[in-house]
Order: C-alpha cells, then sequence, then structure tokens
C-alpha cells in the first residue's frame, strides 16, 4: 500500500476511534450511483447476499446530497439506459464493523458536514430493493453494514484462505490462480480456432475477452470479469449468424467459468444454471467429439466445486466421480489433476461421513 493510502487509512482509524457512540441507533448513511440493468438487475435479485465495495466510500446522513449529486450527474451526461439508485447502509454503532468508517466533514472544509468515509474493501448485505416513493425514477437499495463477527463473513473468509489460496504471496496467488483456470479448459484456443476457422477475425478477440475474463476473476473484480465473458460471448454469437454451428462447443468453458463468478459473488442460482448450462451444451455432443473428455472433466468439476460450495455434499461427490471418470480418460492415474480429485473425493467422503453421524 502507498504511503499516502497508509496514512488516509491510519487518520480514519483514528477518526473512529475518537467518534465511537455507544448509541444503540442505527447510523444510516446514502450515496447515489448509475448502475447499468445488468448491475441492477444482479443487486435486486441477490437479495440477502455479499457485496464487498473495493474502493473508499462517500456517504451522506442527509439523503437529499447523493439525490443532488444524481441529479447533477444526470444534466451533464446524455440519457442512458443506466438506473439511478440511491443506496441507503445501515451501521450499528455497538458492534466492530469489517470496515472503519468516519465523519470527515468535522475535520475538513473541502467536503460536507455530514460527509462520511468508509473504508476500502466494505463488505455489504443486500436488502430490500424498491423505487423511491418521493421520485419514482429512482431505486432505493437498503445495505447493511457487516459486523466484524458477522458468522457469514466469518465464513465467507474461511472459506477463501482454505480453499482460494496457497501462497501469502498476493502475485504468485493469482499467477496460480489465472494458471490453474486457463489449464482446466487448455483446449480453448485450439477449439476457438477450429469453430471460427484459423482466418476468422474474431479469434483473437474472443480469446483476448476469454483471458481477461480469467484475470479479472483471479483479482476478484468479479462485475469485470463476467463482462468480459459475456463479450467472448457476444463476438461468438455475432460469428454463429454466419458460419459456426448453433450451440457449439466453445461456449461450454465461457458459461463454466461465468458460474464460478457467480458462486465467488454469492449468486448460487445464477451459479449452477451457468455451469449446468455448459454441461447442457457439451451433452449435445457426441462423446468422441473433439476435445469432449476435457471439457466433460471441467464442467464436472465446476458444478461439483459450486455445489459443494453451497452445502450440497453428496451433489459434489456425484459431480466429482464423474469429473474423474472423463479426467481418466486421457490421464494416467498418477497425474496430479487427478491425484488432487481423488483427494478432494476422499476429503467428501469424510464429510459425507460425518454428516450422517450428526444426523
Amino acid at each position: 500500500m502507498s504511503p499516502f493510502l497508509n496514512d488516509l487509512c491510519d487518520k480514519l482509524e483514528q477518526l473512529y476511534r475518537q467518534q465511537l457512540s455507544s448509541s444503540s441507533d442505527l447510523l444510516h448513511l446514502y450515496f447515489s450511483q448509475s448502475v447499468s440493468n445488468d448491475e441492477f438487475l444482479k443487486l435486486r435479485t441477490n437479495k440477502n447476499g455479499l457485496m464487498c465495495i473495493n474502493e473508499f466510500l462517500f456517504a451522506n446522513t442527509d439523503e437529499n446530497i447523493p439525490l443532488i449529486f444524481l441529479e447533477h450527474e444526470n444534466f451533464k451526461h446524455s440519457p442512458t439506459n443506466n438506473v439511478n439508485v440511491l443506496f441507503k447502509i445501515s451501521i450499528s454503532q455497538t458492534n466492530v464493523p469489517n470496515a472503519l468508517y468516519a465523519n470527515i466533514g468535522t475535520v475538513s472544509q473541502f467536503v460536507h458536514e455530514k460527509d462520511y468515509l468508509i473504508s476500502m474493501s466494505s463488505i455489504y448485505r443486500i436488502g430490500t430493493v424498491e423505487a423511491l416513493p418521493e421520485i419514482p425514477s429512482v431505486w432505493l437499495i437498503h445495505l447493511t453494514l457487516l459486523d466484524q463477527d458477522d458468522q457469514e463473513l466469518i465464513n465467507s473468509i474461511q472459506n477463501i484462505d482454505t480453499d482460494e489460496f496457497y501462497d501469502d504471496d498476493y502475485l504468485a496467488l493469482v499467477g496460480s490462480n489465472i494458471s490453474d483456470k486457463l489449464n482446466q479448459f487448455k483446449s480453448t484456443r485450439k477449439l476457438c480456432e477450429q469453430t471460427l476457422k484459423p482466418e476468422a477475425k474474431h479469434i483473437r478477440p474472443v480469446l483476448l475477452h476469454y483471458n481477461m475474463g480469467i484475470i479479472y476473476d483471479a483479482l476478484n473484480d468479479f462485475n469485470k470479469a463476467l463482462d468480459q465473458y459475456k463479450s467472448a460471448i457476444k463476438l461468438i454469437r455475432d460469428y454463429e449468424q454466419h458460419d459456426a454451428p448453433k450451440g457449439n462447443l466453445l461456449f461450454a468453458p465461457i458459461y463454466s467459468n461465468m458460474g464460478l463468478t457467480y458462486q465467488k459473488m454469492n449468486m448460487s442460482i445464477h451459479a449452477f444454471d451457468h455451469v449446468f448450462r455448459a454441461l447442457t451444451i457439451i451433452s449435445n455432443h457426441p462423446e468422441n467429439s473433439l476435445f469432449h473428455s476435457e471439457l466433460s472433466s471441467g464442467v464436472y468439476f465446476n458444478l461439483g466445486y459450486t455445489v459443494h460450495q453451497q452445502g450440497q455434499i453428496r451433489e459434489a461427490k456425484n459431480y466429482y466421480e464423474h469429473a474423474l471418470k472423463s479426467l481418466q480418460k486421457y490421464l494416467p492415474n498418477d497425474h496430479p489433476t487427478v491425484v488432487k480429485l481423488h483427494d478432494i473425493l476422499n476429503s467428501l467422503k469424510s464429510e459425507d461421513e460425518t454428516a450422517k453421524h450428526s444426523d
């Protein structure tokens, strides 16, 4: 972290401690944003899900201030299809939050006196989404800043520590995650060349968007990852109108990876739907088709991972077994990927036995 950000975080912590309140009343803060229809739909359909804001956030105790800002932004820019949203954050003043916040209007003449600053990487639970009664064209989304000891937050962090991260060095971690994703569907490039033909101008852009989706996912920038995957899908569909077969296998790795991204965003229904869609595409092709075994193993593995994260141990075991069966068609039993999958299945067997005894 840069010296400037270090100083800012230190100052914010100092202000937070100075302004600690024993009030049992909730603190309500507001900020506004114009979001895309896709983003709004994700928020609207993910009630009780978690949302992380990875940057410093300015919010105000007076809801009129962000509404004025929203009106000003709309006046500056030409009309778009974006949705105007007022976010209302509820904060318990008696519990320790997962991210520090403080009223900076008391110490700075450059901001509104009721302005608050919330630290980076703040995590919220999404509440109700409703049209703002006074201004029907603006939607009100309720957020709750999670407490530091929130059980769902603790579980999420533990899952990240045990399932996602294997190295203390962040860059090594990102590189490892990217490498794993690329290797899982390593035939994507050849499949792209076969499907779109070597001379097709779409090949490089499709692969670029696909690879950027993987990179953004590894960096935990999930919305950008989804945007990149969707761009790849659009390019393939544009090409399909002319030469490529409908429902071709090239969609399988993209939808499968999108499912994992949705799972990381705690959007369980979207997660399963996308990975299962990839499986449906593969199932519509004969088993002797190009790269069928590799694609099947990757998609079944991702289905296993997705339902395991959702607590469905037996279903996960079933999907992982299908993944193993596909892997063994083209990899030896001592291959690291096969060995790893055996370890996962043994671990799931232990989990299943524990669950049976607890019942």
